[in-house]
């Protein structure tokens, strides 16, 4: 199969946070791997890395003269992944019947059970009309939401993963729909103050688009009138995708990240023609590097969606066709819910926070002493990063505590998450009995 180009970081499935617990040692009077304090830290390869306050399990590490309470033992722990949450935006126009049929089926059988078997935390927001398929509204089934479908609840039946926020979307305004209903109730005010709030901080964003027509549309965002208009042109679309992009970036910096660092994918089932063209591959789905596709998937199609496609490119997505398929035969959108299922496990990486480790009973852990030692991938020079005092003195290789939480400074988030089987040790000591 043809390889879809990276959504986001690569995960860091395999890393290992390997604590230095401080317990009890062979020796039995508890301190015969005393932890240094004033010389430097001998790494796991043997090699001297900067000072940190102590010395490795099984290193000889000097002695100050300080009575040392903890010796240095290693338990393993998992690094957590940050959670998603995957916002699906679907065009409610007379012209969506088959396509709304498609997304109620694959949603669960393609897209929640590929997640759920990542183990993922992950929250899905609908942006859609709420009703039957018939009247190109959607009604999400069970599992994933909390109804069977039959009969139609009046109402959306919400679970602790699925929000439906319940607004009409109309052919070409599915941006500004957005935007708007981002602080704005839905129909049924079961969200007052918008989807917004049910956004998570820290997750990561993807956004799912389903439409068989382009992007026209005007509104007001954070008191300012925005136009977004693809002209039905690569250009222009490249152009509104930037708007858009910017105006999302803009409204919630904390939740979708910024020009530098996006925190959001957005995916488009839109009406550009099949990979393969005449031979189409319905297996397969344009990356972001593939070009704009200017011819459409079948009479079906309103547009080839170009704003769709050029905000799809800008973020890293992925592209597939929304028309039936060659012969009258329903659409298929499971190949394409599978990728966007494989994004939401790939925008899933490594936190780049854990809770500092826990003193045993009966000591204290000393701060001060606390050093994350990160370990390449295949091996390689080990680094100790050092601590700093908060996230605004961070640098490359340095990380801060706060609420208790050992923090990588973003440089030094970046390095750990494309490790794909980096590990991490945190090295500490305890205070000695009777400090304060």
């Amino acid at each position: 199969m043809r390889k879809i180009g990276p959504v986001a970081a690569v995960l860091a499935t395999s890393s290992v946070l390997a604590i230095l617990a401080c317990g009890s040692s062979n020796d039995p009077n508890g301190d015969d791997q005393n932890l240094n304090t004033s010389g430097g830290t001998t790494s796991s390869s043997g090699t001297s890395g900067a000072s940190s306050g102590f010395g490795t399990s099984g290193s000889s590490g000097t002695s100050s003269g300080q009575p040392k309470e903890c010796a240095a033992q290693e338990a393993a722990a998992s690094l957590a992944k940050k959670p998603v949450d995957i916002v699906f935006v679907i065009d409610n126009s007379g012209s969506m019947t088959d396509e709304i049929i498609e997304v109620e089926k694959q949603i669960n059988d393609n897209f929640a059970v590929v997640i759920e078997a990542a183990k993922i935390d992950y929250h899905v927001i609908m942006v859609t009309a709420h009703g039957a398929s018939g009247s190109q509204k959607i009604c999400v089934k069970a599992p994933l939401s909390g109804t069977t479908c039959s009969p139609i609840p009046a109402q959306p039946a919400e679970t602790a993963k699925f929000f439906h926020h319940s607004i009409t979307v109309n052919s070409t305004d599915a941006w500004c729909k957005l935007l708007t209903s981002y602080s704005a109730a839905d129909q049924y005010n079961k969200h007052p103050t918008g989807w917004g709030p049910l956004l998570r901080a820290g997750a990561f964003k993807v956004i799912g688009a389903i439409s068989d027509d382009r992007i026209n549309t005007s509104c007001t965002v954070g008191g300012a009138s925005k136009t977004f208009n693809d002209g039905s042109s690569a250009t222009n679309a490249a152009t509104a995708a930037q708007q858009f992009d910017d105006t999302i970036l803009a409204l919630a910096p904390a939740q979708f990240g910024t020009a530098a660092k996006r925190n959001y994918v957005y995916h488009a089932i839109v009406g550009l023609n099949w990979l393969g063209g005449g031979t189409p591959d319905f297996t397969k789905a344009y990356a972001a590097t593939d070009p704009f596709q200017t011819t459409n998937c079948g009479s079906d199609a309103v547009n080839v969606g170009f704003g769709h496609q050029a905000l799809s490119i800008r973020t890293g997505g992925v592209r597939y066709p929304s028309c039936r398929k060659p012969g009258n035969l329903p659409p298929d959108y499971g190949a394409v819910f599978k990728e966007m299922a494989k994004s939401v496990i790939s925008g899933a990486t490594l936190a780049c926070e854990f809770p500092v480790p826990a003193a045993p009973n009966g000591e204290a852990l000393d701060l001060s002493t606390v050093v994350p030692r990160y370990t390449p991938g295949g091996g390689g020079t080990t680094i100790d990063f050092q601590q700093v005092p908060n996230a605004g003195a961070c640098a490359a290789d340095k990380f801060y505590i706060e609420n208790n939480k050992v923090k990588l400074c973003p440089q030094t988030c970046d390095k750990v998450q494309v490790d794909s089987t980096a590990q991490i040790k945190v090295l500490f000591g305890c205070k000695p009995k009777g400090a304060n």
